[in-house]
C-alpha cells in the first residue's frame, strides 16, 4: 500500500514527524511519478507509516492474539495519530492538501473512490486506509457515518 500527498506549497522530506518514527515524508521515486496525474496540486510526497510503507496506517481491524500483533496494532495507532496531526498542521499553516492511496504498481490507475474528509477521518476506534482512494482534505468537514445516512435516507 502506498499513500501520496500533494500540496500547493512545498513540504520538506522528514524521517520522522516531530522526531518520531511513526510518519515519514519522502520524495517520490521515478516509477511513482505517475501519481502526479491524479493531483491538482504541484508538490507531491510519499507518506510512510512506522513500517516504512503505507500499510502501517491501520489499527483495530484484526483480531490480536499475540504480543507482536498487539505491538504492531499500537504502532499503527501511533502512525495514524501522527498522520492526523501532520494533516492538521498542514491545514493550519494554510496549505491545500490532497491524498492518494493505492497499491504499489497501480499509481496510474484511477482511484475507485473520491472522498472529502477532515483530518478527523484518520482516527477513531479503528482505522484502515482505503485501498484505492483520492482524498480531498478540508479543515471543517463534518464526518458522517452510515448510521447518519440511514437516519436521513
Amino acid at each position: 500500500m502506498e499513500l501520496f500527498l500533494a500540496s500547493d506549497q512545498p513540504i520538506n522530506p522528514s524521517h520522522g514527524w516531530k522526531g518520531e518514527r511513526y510518519l515519514t515524508v519522502g520524495d517520490i521515486d521515478e516509477t511513482e511519478q505517475r501519481v502526479r496525474a491524479h493531483f491538482t496540486l504541484p508538490h507531491v510526497r510519499f507518506l510512510g507509516a512506522h513500517t516504512g510503507c503505507s500499510c502501517g496506517f491501520e489499527y483495530g481491524v484484526k483480531e490480536l492474539t499475540t504480543e507482536e500483533e498487539r505491538a504492531e496494532d499500537e504502532a499503527g495507532r501511533l502512525s495514524v495519530a501522527a498522520l492526523h496531526d501532520f494533516l492538521e498542521t498542514q491545514l493550519r499553516q494554510g496549505r491545500a492538501v490532497q491524498l492518494l492511496s493505492c497499491w504499489q504498481g497501480e499509481e496510474s490507475r484511477t482511484p475507485r473512490e473520491v472522498l472529502e474528509v477532515s483530518p478527523d477521518y484518520f482516527g477513531g476506534k479503528s482505522f484502515d486506509l482505503p485501498r484505492s482512494a483520492f482524498l480531498k482534505i478540508r479543515g471543517a468537514v463534518e464526518q458522517r457515518d452510515a448510521a447518519d445516512e440511514a437516519r436521513e435516507g
